[in-house]
Order: C-alpha cells, then structure tokens, then sequence
C-alpha cells in the first residue's frame, strides 16, 4: 500500500495518492460500494414479466464481451446484484430500479435504472 502511494504520488500528487489509498481500502478491504457509479439503462426490449436476461444484459453495457464470458463469470460467482451473489446464469431474474450491479474481480460497479 505504502508502495502504490508512492508511485501515484511520483506520477499525480499526495492528495490523488492519498484518495487512491481510501477508495482501495473501502472497496476492496471493506467490500463498500464506491460514490461513484455507472448509471446503466436497462433497454425495454430486454425487459420480460420475469425480469431480465443476464448475461445479455452484461454485454449491452459493456460489462463483458460475449454471452458465454457472462455466463462463465455468474457461474464463478463473479456477480452480484445488491450484495447478493448471483448463481444462474440461464434464466431471466427480476430486477429493480436503483440496484447496484457488481461484474469481476476489478470490481466494475453499475447502477440499474428503467428505461
């Protein structure tokens, strides 16, 4: 950690490394949510009476390349959705406005809205 503040402070300055430091801590040690986050709409073409199709949901915003590299991830336990841990990967699954959408080990955080 010490390391990593150095370099950023060489490369940006103390106050960027320092920010750096606490947005690591909280995300990653302490597993919280980061401030800020992607808003994603969620198209009203995929949108079903039982929800949505994840997998293709994690290409149209980019999350991942393909449908199979999506289902790879949910069946690792690469996903969650509000905390939860999603399991299935074929099948549609409910989801609601303002969830917050985690994809992969970096930690790629999305807020869900209806479109």
């Amino acid at each position: 950690m010490r390391l990593a503040k150095e370099i950023v402070t060489i490369y940006h300055n103390a106050a960027d490394a320092e920010a750096a430091a606490k947005r690591f801590e909280s995300v990653f040690s302490r597993r919280e949510v980061p401030d800020e986050v992607a808003e994603v709409v969620i198209p009203k073409a995929q949108m079903t009476a039982k929800g949505v199709y994840l997998p293709k949901l994690l290409v149209t915003i980019g999350a991942v390349k393909s449908t199979s590299d999506a289902r790879r991830i949910i069946s690792q336990g690469g996903v969650t959705l509000d905390n939860e841990k999603v399991t299935e990967a074929n099948g549609e699954m409910p989801v609601k406005n303002g969830q917050i959408l985690k994809v992969g080990k970096k930690n790629r955080f999305y807020k869900l809205l209806s479109e």
